[in-house]
């Protein structure tokens, strides 16, 4: 009985809080960053306005995105802690996200088993990538603690001890028993998940709060930077332009 109580309030009331959190915490935040950024961005003269022709757009977008997905700033500054943060844990992270979208009815398995088995697309890979991103994270909060203790904030902290905490409960879903029986889920305002087989219901739900929880911390915590590296990333390719020709 309790545990249906737990699912209601964790399915059907909690997440319409964290719409609310997370949307204004995203707006209130990015309206103040990009004015900041913009109006300094001015002063400093990164490009006119009128001069932002569509193959200067197309090139900085270009350049943006081969930055952020390579992440050159990080592989300059030190090659471990690139392969630890990069290629261990952003990497797995997007690929367990695209996981979970499967369970919306995003994507179908069938899409992908020319490429491998079901087992191994919807089991054996999730689990290793599961474990792989728990490994990576203890890794970076311990080297956060030694090398970067003085420059770290404690959102810094909050954010991995979060994720430290979501990834657990959901790698512990993995490897705890669960029944045969599709689990469906509604979730407003008309989401459906669905899960081939129940999990640990307790763990479900430690893992759902968690990661809602994470959500709403998200426009207050250093994540921001998933919104606002790309459009830093822009104004710097965008003065990188001026100064070349100039």
């Amino acid at each position: 009985m309790l545990s249906q109580y737990l699912e209601i309030i964790t399915f059907k009331i909690f997440p319409l809080i964290t719409y609310l959190v997370f949307t204004l915490g995203v707006v209130l935040k990015l309206s103040s960053w990009i004015k900041r950024t913009y109006t300094a961005s001015l002063k400093n003269n990164v490009l006119p306005l009128k001069k932002l022709t569509l193959p200067i757009i197309l090139q900085s977008l270009l350049s943006t995105i081969l930055r952020y997905v390579l992440q050159f700033k990080l592989l300059r500054s030190s090659h471990k802690l690139w392969v630890i943060s990069w290629i261990a844990f952003h990497i797995p992270i997007l690929f367990i996200i695209f996981g979970h979208l499967r369970g919306f009815g995003v994507w179908s398995l069938e899409w992908f088993t020319w490429i491998a088995s079901k087992e191994l697309l919807a089991y054996t890979l999730p689990t290793i990538l599961g474990v792989i991103v728990m490994v990576a994270l203890i890794i970076l909060l311990v080297y956060r603690l030694i090398y970067l203790r003085s420059i770290s904030s404690l959102g810094n902290y909050i954010v991995l001890i979060l994720l430290i905490l979501v990834i657990t409960g959901g790698d512990l879903m993995r490897f705890s028993p669960f029944t045969s029986e599709e689990k469906v889920i509604v979730i407003p305002p008309g989401f459906t998940l669905r899960l081939e087989h129940t999990p640990n219901i307790n763990l479900l739900i430690f893992h759902s709060i968690l990661v809602q929880i994470l959500v709403m911390y998200i426009p207050f915590s250093p994540l921001l930077h998933i919104y606002t590296s790309p459009f830093l990333m822009i104004l710097s390719e965008l003065k990188r332009i001026r100064i070349s020709e100039s």
